[in-house]
């Protein structure tokens, strides 16, 4: 089905918003299809650890002032809102014309709105999100000091946890 929705041209947006019942299969590849879908508690699972284990190098060597790495993840939940906004506003919520441009956009999100029962595509994929995950560090990194990086990164990624899970 993924490939196929791209035909639609000029007549995609209103058939995505129509919804309908059931599972879109989206791959003829067993292997291709299980990687599209994700129980919502795999975010949760995938996680919470990697968020831990940034946290504890967020808080490392400043356990004499603590208060400056919490407002540090704090701004990151914040920073997250933001992204998730302009994603969801801007890339999600686009008019795509071109064959591929409605072909990524359904795949990415135009399926939650045309299947919004399918309990397997609600949430995010982690290796898509993985490399979300990568690119925004990369961006913190160059944009801030060596040691907001992780305290701003812990709290983007507990941005998205909470955001995804619930």
């Amino acid at each position: 089905m993924l490939f196929k929705v791209g035909h639609l041209g000029s007549n995609y947006l209103q058939w995505v918003h129509m919804p309908a019942p059931g599972q879109p299969r989206f791959f003829r590849s067993p292997v291709l299809e299980y990687l599209t879908k994700t129980p919502w508690w795999v975010v949760p699972l995938i996680w919470v650890p990697i968020i831990l284990a940034c946290l504890r190098r967020a808080f490392l060597g400043s356990h004499k002032h603590c208060t400056q790495p919490m407002l540090l993840v704090a701004a990151g939940v914040l920073l997250w809102q933001l992204l998730e906004y302009c994603i969801h506003r801007h890339i999600f919520h686009a008019h795509p014309r071109s064959y591929w441009a409605i072909t990524m956009h359904f795949g990415f999100h135009g399926c939650h709105h045309k299947f919004p029962q399918d309990r397997e595509r609600l949430v995010f994929p982690p290796l898509p999100a993985f490399f979300i995950a990568a690119a925004i560090h990369t961006l913190l990194t160059a944009a801030l000091p060596k040691e907001a990086v992780m305290p701003v990164f812990s709290g983007v990624l507990l941005g998205y946890l909470a955001y995804d899970s619930w």
